[in-house]
């Protein structure tokens, strides 16, 4: 085996403007280049949609990141439920807000087992219920001051067995659903039968509908138990969880919309499929026995955090993309894949659609000429009718 000099860069095969190539000797030695890099061992990574997060001075309580929003003074927060920041006992006497203002709730990335710095505070908290003329709200807002996010994009397990769930809802590595527009919207007879989605902490991404008839989604009005209490929660939306014919659940395999650590799951409506397009329509707080959620409309959420109703964060996909920076004003590698993968994506669905329109065109146009063949038929053939017709008048 020869000696070599070993040259590391981020990607292979691109030369920034106004830099030379690697050479390939230096001396009397070749050079190898090698696609690598080194990096600080703590966690720079930002923060995404449906990340585990809880209580710093608990080991085993969290709950889900539901969605990011604009504060003042250009500051940054996120909001999930009150119930997984808050003891049970504040939340039983009804003073969560006091509590917050009185203690430094300070809130951890509870999906890294080392964690010890606080990603945020929680700066308000609203725990109402048993009021039977309000809509009750389980939400929590918390400030953020490390890892501020730079993307829409869920945070989302894409190990193999995960791939094949998240396929058959119809995504995958280059197709994957972001929450980009900050947009919200809500529930009307329009779009009742839209399917909705949610990012958990525990299950990940799961499809469901509104609970409805007809035009009308049901309000229900339920018992919700936290320790060993039992709270009213009045005027919720009901999610079932989506199931196609083709797959095979039992009742007792039947997968759950929403399970234990999926609370402050933003849930979202699918109002265009290619490209995925979501809109926020509320917030799970609950789970039933038998796998449904109890939402909170995102409109009573933000109002009773004293929010705005347009201040759920806004990203620019492809902006995003290039602001995420490998630390010296570059782009990094994954970045750059995930840009690219879903840029060939959206050409390769313009392409389809131009196909299908020119297939479409084509079968048009074929069948009008048929149409124009026929009758030109029709026409000599009446031509040679008349010709003979005149031709037997002048024998006469």
């Amino acid at each position: 085996m020869c000696p070599c000099v070993v040259i590391h860069c981020r990607v292979k095969g691109i030369v920034p403007f106004g830099e030379s190539p690697f050479p390939t000797k230096i001396g009397e030695f070749p050079v190898d280049v090698r696609e690598g890099y080194c990096d600080f061992a703590s966690n720079q990574d930002k923060l995404q949609l449906g990340q585990k997060i809880g209580p710093m001075n608990t080991q085993f309580d969290f709950g889900t990141l539901g969605g990011f929003v604009d504060l003042p003074g250009s500051r940054k927060g996120f909001i999930t439920c009150a119930h997984v920041v808050c003891p049970n006992d504040i939340l039983q006497n009804g003073n969560v807000q006091n509590f917050v203002e009185n203690n430094e709730v300070m809130i951890a990335d509870k999906s890294i087992t080392t964690q010890r710095e606080p990603v945020g505070m929680v700066k308000k908290a609203a725990f109402q219920f048993g009021e039977e003329t309000q809509v009750s709200v389980d939400a929590a807002l918390i400030e953020l001051c490390s890892r501020f996010p730079e993307s829409g994009n869920f945070a989302i397990d894409w190990t193999q067995d995960n791939k094949e769930k998240i396929r058959k809802m119809g995504f995958s590595e280059t197709n994957v659903p972001t929450f980009s527009n900050g947009e919200t919207t809500s529930i009307s007879s329009d779009n009742i039968r839209n399917d909705l989605i949610k990012c958990g902490a525990a299950t990940g991404l799961t499809l469901g509908r509104l609970r409805s008839m007809e035009t009308h989604a049901f309000i229900v009005n339920k018992d919700v138990k936290f320790s060993d209490n039992v709270c009213k929660f009045y005027h919720q939306m009901e999610v079932i969880p989506l199931v196609y014919p083709s797959d095979n659940f039992t009742v007792k395999s039947f997968p759950p919309f929403i399970t234990h650590g999926d609370s402050g799951s933003f849930v979202f409506m699918i109002v265009h499929n290619s490209p995925v397009i979501l809109k926020c329509v509320g917030l799970a707080v609950a789970v039933t026995s038998y796998g449904s959620c109890l939402m909170t409309p995102v409109d009573k959420v933000l109002s009773a955090l004293g929010l705005p109703s347009d201040c759920l964060m806004k990203f620019n996909p492809s902006e995003a993309a290039f602001n995420t920076s490998n630390g010296q004003g570059g782009v990094s590698e994954e970045t750059l894949t995930r840009l690219l993968q879903r840029m060939q994506s959206n050409i390769s669905q313009e392409l389809a659609a131009l196909e299908d329109n020119i297939n479409s065109r084509t079968a048009e146009l074929a069948g009008r000429v048929s149409m124009i063949e026929q009758e030109m038929e029709e026409q000599r053939k009446e031509s040679r009718i008349l010709s003979w017709f005149n031709s037997l008048c002048s024998i006469m």
